[in-house]
C-alpha cells in the first residue's frame, strides 16, 4: 500500500520599502509580502522506500519588479494609479531607452555573452559568488559574464540612496527622475564603465539623483529579471549581514530576485564603502571582517582606476588573492607582479598597451614591464571592448587567472 503526506510550508517576509520625499525629505513605507511556499509529497511503501517531490512556488514581488520595469522604460501601468506620467512623454523616454540599449546589446553585450558561454570559465565554477570591487552600480556587465553565479556582491564609493515617493513628488519631477536614471548611465552606454566624477557630480554637487539605488532597479529590469525581495542591509561588529535599521554603520542593499521563466533565486548586494586600507581600518573594519569571511568566488575588476597598484589598497588585494577561484581583469586590477606563478595559471586576451592618458602621472606605477613581457609570449583575441580603451578594440586587454 502507499502512502502519500502532502505537507505545505508557507513562508513570508515583508520589506519596508524607504522612500524619500524629495522636496520634504520625509520618509514613508509600503510594504510587499512576498509568499514562498514548498510542497513535499511523500510516498511510502511496503518496502520502506520514501520518494519526495518538492515544488516550489515563489511570488514574485509585483511592486518592486513593476518599479524596476517603470524606471528602465519598460512598463508605466502599474504606476499609473500612483502618478500621471504623459503618454507622449513616456513614449519618447521608452523608445530613446530600447534604441539606446540595443545599440549596446548588438555592439558589446551580446558578443560577450556568447564569448562567456562558449570560452569562459569551466562550468564546475560558473555558479560560484562573483566578487566585484570598484564597481559602481555596474550590475550589467558582472551579469553578462556571469550569468549562472547565484550570488554578486558589489563595493563601491557612491551612496545607495533612496527611491523617490512617487506620489508626493508628482508628475513633474517624476519625468525629471527617470531623465535623471537614464542620464547617470550615460557613460555605461558609451564606454561600458562609470566614471566616478560623473557620478560626484550626479549624486552630491547636482543631486539628480540620490544614489545608486535606481540604477541597480534599471539593471535588474533590463537583464530580464524579476525581483522577490529588496532589503536595506548593514554589517555587525562581528562581520554579520544585518536588516539596517537606523542612520549609522554601513549602508547596503540587498535583492534576491529570478531570472524571468527560472526559478533560481539568486542575491546581489550592493555596499557604499570605503575599500581602501584606511577605509577598512577607521571607517568599516566589520566590512573587512565580511570579506575575510567571505566564501570562494569569482573576482572580476574592471575600470578600477589601479587602486590595487598603491600601497595604500594592500587589504582589498589580499582578500582577492586569498578568496578567489579565478579572477578576470584588465591592467587596472591586481598588478601582475603578485600572481605567483605556482599557485596561478594566466591566461592573456588582447593587447597590453600603455594606460590612457588620464593616468599618465602615474605611469612609473601602474604601466606593469612583467606584464608586457608576458604578453609578448602569446595572447587570444577578445570579440569584445571593455573598459578604459573601449575607443580601440586593438587596445583592449584582459586576463583570466585561475587558482591551480
Amino acid at each position: 500500500m502507499n502512502y502519500k503526506i502532502l505537507i505545505a510550508l508557507l513562508f513570508h517576509s515583508t520589506f519596508a520599502f524607504q522612500a524619500c520625499n524629495t522636496t520634504k525629505k520625509q520618509e514613508v513605507e509600503e510594504k510587499e509580502r512576498v509568499e514562498v511556499i514548498v510542497t513535499e509529497e511523500i510516498e511510502i511503501d511496503s518496502s520502506d522506500i520514501v520518494e519526495v517531490e518538492e515544488e516550489v512556488v515563489i511570488n514574485i514581488d509585483i511592486f518592486h519588479t513593476s518599479l524596476s520595469d517603470f524606471i528602465s522604460g519598460k512598463n508605466k501601468s502599474y504606476f499609473d494609479t500612483i502618478v500621471s506620467v504623459e503618454d507622449e512623454f513616456w513614449n519618447k523616454f521608452s523608445k530613446e531607452i530600447e534604441e539606446d540599449f540595443s545599440k549596446i546589446s548588438e555592439r558589446r553585450l551580446s558578443k560577450m555573452s556568447e564569448w562567456s558561454n562558449t570560452s569562459f570559465i569551466d562550468s564546475s565554477i560558473d555558479t560560484s559568488l562573483v566578487f566585484y570591487p570598484f564597481s559602481g552600480p555596474d550590475f550589467l556587465h558582472v551579469n553578462v559574464l556571469y550569468p549562472n553565479a547565484n550570488e554578486y556582491i558589489l563595493l563601491a564609493l557612491e551612496d545607495v540612496g533612496n527611491m523617490p515617493n512617487w506620489r508626493d513628488i508628482g508628475s513633474r519631477s517624476t519625468r525629471k527622475h527617470l531623465e535623471n536614471t537614464n542620464n547617470f548611465l550615460r557613460d555605461i552606454y558609451l564606454r561600458s564603465y562609470f566614471i566616478t566624477k560623473h557620478m560626484k557630480i550626479d549624486i552630491k554637487e547636482e543631486e539628480k539623483i540620490s544614489g545608486v539605488l535606481t540604477s541597480l532597479y534599471w539593471f535588474l529590469s533590463r537583464t530580464d529579471h524579476q525581483i522577490v525581495t529588496v532589503e536595506r542591509v548593514s554589517i555587525d561588529k562581528e562581520g554579520n549581514l544585518i536588516d539596517k535599521t537606523d542612520q549609522k554603520g554601513l549602508d547596503g542593499v540587498r535583492f534576491h530576485f529570478i531570472k524571468k521563466g527560472e526559478k533560481k533565486i539568486k542575491k546581489l548586494t550592493y555596499f557604499s564603502c570605503d575599500i581602501s586600507d584606511d577605509g577598512f581600518e577607521e571607517e568599516n573594519p566589520e566590512l573587512f571582517i565580511y570579506l575575510s569571511d567571505m566564501r570562494r568566488c569569482n573576482t572580476f575588476v574592471k575600470s578600477a582606476s589601479y587602486l590595487m597598484h598603491y600601497r595604500s589598497f594592500k587589504d582589498i588585494r589580499q582578500i582577492v588573492l586569498n578568496k578567489s577561484i579565478s579572477i578576470f581583469q584588465d591592467d587596472t586590477g591586481m598588478p601582475f607582479k603578485h600572481v605567483d606563478n605556482e599557485k596561478w595559471d594566466v591566461k592573456c586576451y588582447g593587447s597590453y598597451v600603455k594606460p590612457i592618458k588620464d593616468f599618465e602621472k602615474n605611469y612609473d606605477i601602474i604601466y606593469q614591464e612583467d606584464l608586457a613581457r608576458e604578453y609578448r609570449k602569446g595572447s587570444t583575441n577578445l570579440p569584445f571592448s571593455l573598459g578604459y580603451h573601449w575607443r580601440d578594440a586593438s587596445e583592449q586587454n584582459q586576463m583570466l587567472i585561475l587558482n591551480k
